[in-house]
């Protein structure tokens, strides 16, 4: 269950942050596909990980998942355990009431969450089944999840004969190897999975042409492997594919040397689409991306505003995908000051923003400054009138969110060719 795997790479980055342990319990027996709504589960998840890691200041946060069978259905059952306050056995009845907390003085110390374990219970119970709780005062507490849920299988997937492309998968999550190998078997090129930076360096290392490198695993990080597979001086290198639910981490953790050996990134939750393009130019024979064009991406300078960390994230990745040099701001007064100091090749703004929008930004940078930098409009608003707000205000272009990859890149290149 790939759901899984996301939900987990999220929640161990805010436990780690936090200074918890993390503990993922998996029953074996798990199936590897089930049958449900992948959203509703994942919105479940969250929301009781979220809880448990905000109400608990030590020791740590577990996530345990048990497949059960009966003769009348069988069932997924997930058990989030914290060590956190806890809850008094009095209260345990207000919890699940819309806007209600078992103490109403963990709204100024934690923050309100009333709402979202109601929503949470509901959503289980339109899956057929539901959420309880025990909690001891200072002790921590237990939520327990459980739905019905019917096992199914994926399609059987044969290689065909004569792939040339070799693809290694280094993940320690076992659902994560298992679906990034159906991904690639999808594609007819050949995989060999490993659940750890060391045993694939003990194995052979210098017979794959492409690689998918999970960052945060234990023992041996991603960026530990790149290192020890830099001094094996293998020729070429292969193609390295960085999966990671905290890609900021990889500044923080790697010099230019090694972020230069990485070919493309790409954030947790996985989009395949995303991930299928990538391959697929691999297994195409047209040429991809020269060393020219390269080291012409490196020399543009690209101003994002964006003060979603998510949304941000998305661009930052598929712009460091491309080589371009980007700096990322929160808000429009933050823009208007950095384009003082620097020139850039082209900004990226989005509208709202706290403090000020973007559109105010664009027509101070346009009518105060005169600044001439092709200004792109990253807007969730996508109406006639919106755009024409935009292009009002000064702004060359406008692009709808969600931001879709291909189209991002498309529109970057253009405006950095004119």
């Amino acid at each position: 269950m790939q759901i899984l795997d996301d939900v987990v790479s999220l929640q161990r980055v805010y436990c780690q942050r936090k200074g918890l342990e993390f503990i993922y319990l998996k029953d074996p027996d798990l199936p590897h596909v089930v049958e449900g709504d992948i959203t509703r589960i994942s919105q479940i998840l969250h929301n009781l990980l979220n809880n448990a890691i905000k109400f608990t200041e030590r020791g740590s946060v577990t996530l345990k998942v048990r497949y059960t069978k009966h003769p009348n259905g069988n069932f997924l059952s997930f058990d989030v355990i914290d060590t956190g306050i806890g809850i008094a056995s009095s209260k345990l009845d207000n919890i699940f009431r819309k806007f209600e907390q078992a103490d109403k003085t963990t709204t100024r110390d934690f923050g309100g969450t009333g709402l979202g374990l109601s929503i949470a219970k509901q959503l289980a119970q339109l899956m057929n089944g539901d959420i309880t709780v025990t909690s001891f005062i200072g002790q921590g507490s237990t939520f327990s999840f459980t739905m019905a849920a019917k096992e199914c299988h994926l399609p059987e997937i044969t290689v065909q004969p004569g792939s040339s492309v070799r693809c290694a998968v280094v993940d320690d999550l076992q659902t994560s190897r298992e679906y990034f190998e159906h991904v690639v078997n999808a594609m007819s090129i050949s995989s060999q999975s490993y659940g750890s930076a060391k045993a694939f360096l003990s194995d052979t290392p210098l017979s794959f042409d492409v690689i998918i490198l999970d960052l945060s695993m234990p023992e041996m990080s991603g960026i530990d492997l790149l290192r020890q597979l830099k001094t094996l001086n293998p020729k070429p290198f292969p193609k390295v594919i960085l999966i990671s639910a905290e890609l900021e981490r990889l500044e923080e953790e790697s010099d230019d040397e090694i972020i230069g050996l990485i070919w493309r990134t790409h954030v947790k939750p996985i989009n395949r689409r995303e991930l299928e393009h990538d391959l697929n130019k691999l297994v195409d024979t047209t040429p991809q991306v020269t060393t020219d064009t390269a080291a012409a991406n490196k020399k543009k300078r690209i101003l994002l505003a964006e003060d979603n960390e998510i949304n941000a994230e998305i661009v930052k990745t598929i712009m460091q995908s491309e080589g371009y040099k980007f700096l990322h701001v929160k808000n429009g007064k933050d823009a208007i000051d950095v384009v003082k100091r620097h020139n850039f090749d082209l900004i990226l703004m989005d509208c709202n923003m706290p403090i000020m929008g973007g559109i105010e930004a664009s027509s101070i940078l346009r009518n105060a400054l005169d600044i001439t930098t092709p200004i792109v409009a990253l807007t969730a608003n996508a109406f006639a009138e919106d755009k024409e707000e935009c292009l009002a205000a000064g702004m060359t272009d406008f692009m709808a969110k969600p931001i879709d990859k291909d189209t991002l890149l498309s529109c970057i290149r253009k405006h950095l060719a004119s």
